[in-house]
């Protein structure tokens, strides 16, 4: 993957396509183009017949694809809608650039948005996020099928601008980086976990740290190695599994003897919940119970590849957590590596025992500051929906650094909610475990009460008071972030038999 500036004029430019954004026009079926949009529309011989015929989208995100237009020297010219002038977010633009390039589909994407307004953002900041999107929109397909179809992979950008200048290349590298790394960390959440496991993870990072000069290296601890730090914690969870469990210790110096930022990642390579079974329906996205694992380890070869003046070390606790007659019991009491006994009451609530272990170890580094990663329960999904991750700090600077902004947040949460309550198609009641499609209350549901229905009836909504109320409380096992989704999600609902 490959990235460059141009000055060239957006209608002088040469390659597979051409991307320039269009915002709404004063009138119905009329357009502002962006400058570089007007330099490339000049030279259109049917641009105007185009936008008089209502062709051309100014819907954010909407994409126009005219092959080998006239006029031009590219094959293909993307024209995606930015909505109105001035009024676009950050999602805003990552959500043109993704449709864009997506729309384009080829080896070689010219992106003239420069000129793109973004509300309190430089060119810099435009540029990695352009191409940090771009590479992964069009990234390698991860598959292990013998035989399959290879769709289209971006090899390489180009951002078209006023003037070439040092930061806007350093921070379109930059984007590369990122997104190669976020590749880097997909493969290894996507393999298989009869592939994908501790010692599978273990080398493969020591495979990174083979190249001097990197600033790279690893600690790896096997079994024996756990026992003698007395990791209750990861012993106890790997003791159901043939498998052998792992201990990484990832990291990059680049800062001298400055006190390094410690990352903690969850890896489970395979969570069948142990002797607390799991259903066997989505068991199989349990190879996904490592992700946080892959995403601190990646954050460190990232790191790396930037030269950041940072010290900073990934500590990844890597084992299986499976039902077998060794495996841990409800009612089992083990002792962590500081001591403490711990009393099992649900096997599957095995992320906290690997990651109190993996905290302990981060201690010792005496960091500046320990950002933990890690797919630890499903009640921050019922507390925030998909489109969100659950952040929870005691320093709110470094929350902040880490770009999470409460006035923000709460914007985004409400725009989630009233799209999730009212555009999508179904809404889970939390207490009852059934659905109701929220443009049909009172439709018969799946799963549950034979012949039963499940209405959600929204807080201060008329009528509400004459339902029971009932609240999503989380059982004792179920931790901060359980408790998180009561205060945020509990709704009052009615069940009628």
């Amino acid at each position: 993957m490959k990235t460059e500036v141009q000055t060239t004029a957006a209608s002088k430019v040469k390659g597979a396509a051409l991307i320039v954004g269009v915002y709404e026009g004063k009138t119905a079926k009329t357009v502002t183009w962006t400058a570089a949009g007007e330099n490339a529309a000049a030279k259109l011989t049917n641009s105007a017949a185009l936008i008089k015929a209502g062709d051309i989208s100014t819907k954010p995100g909407k994409t126009t694809v005219l092959l080998q237009p006239a006029g031009l020297g590219v094959s293909r010219l993307v024209i995606v809608g930015l909505g109105k002038a001035g009024a676009m977010t950050q999602d805003d633009y990552v959500a043109a650039v993704k449709a864009a390039v997506k729309a384009a589909g080829t080896s070689e994407v010219i992106l003239a948005a420069e000129d793109w307004t973004v509300t309190d953002r430089d060119e810099a900041w435009k540029a990695l996020t352009a191409a940090r999107t771009a590479f992964c929109t069009l990234a390698p397909k991860i598959t292990l099928k013998t035989a399959h179809t290879e769709g289209a992979v971006l090899e390489k950008l180009v951002w078209l601008s006023d003037k070439k200048t040092k930061a806007v290349a350093d921070a379109l590298e930059a984007g590369r980086i990122e997104a190669e790394n976020i590749h880097w960390a997909r493969h290894l959440a996507e393999l298989p976990p009869n592939i994908c496991t501790p010692h599978y993870i273990a080398q493969t990072v020591k495979e990174l740290t083979r190249k001097r000069g990197t600033g790279l290296s690893v600690k790896i601890l096997d079994r024996k190695a756990i026992e003698k730090a007395k990791m209750g914690g990861v012993l106890g969870v790997s003791k159901g599994s043939a498998v052998e469990p792992a201990f990484i210790e990832f990291s990059y110096n680049g800062a001298g003897k400055a006190a390094p930022v410690v990352l903690v990642g969850k890896g489970i390579t395979f969570d069948a919940g142990g002797i607390s079974l799991k259903p066997a329906r989505g068991m199989d996205e349990m190879k996904f119970d490592m992700c946080g694992a892959a995403v601190m380890l990646a954050a460190v070869k990232a790191a790396a590849e930037l030269k950041l003046p940072v010290n900073v070390t990934a500590l990844v606790a890597a084992c299986e957590n499976m039902p077998s007659g060794t495996a841990l019991k409800p009612s089992d009491v083990i002792t962590m590596s500081d001591g403490k006994t711990v009393e099992i009451l649900n096997t599957d609530a095995e992320g906290r025992l690997i990651l109190a272990d993996a905290l302990v170890r981060a201690a010792a580094f005496k960091p500046a500051a320990v950002v933990d990663a890690a797919t630890l329960t499903g009640h921050i999904i019922v507390a925030l929906g998909s489109a969100h991750s659950g952040l929870f700090a005691n320093d709110s600077r470094l929350a902040a650094e880490e770009g999470f902004s409460r006035p923000r947040l709460r914007q985004r949460l409400a725009h989630a909610a009233r799209k999730r309550l009212h555009g999508g198609p179904e809404v889970r009641c939390g207490r009852h475990g059934q659905y109701r499609c929220s443009r049909r209350p009172g439709r018969k549901h799946r799963g549950g009460f034979s012949g039963s229905v499940c209405s959600e009836v929204p807080l201060g909504a008329p009528g509400c008071r004459r339902y029971r109320q009932h609240s999503q409380r989380p059982e004792k096992s179920d931790g901060p972030a359980a408790a998180a989704s009561f205060g945020l999600a509990q709704m009052p609902c009615r069940r009628g038999i």
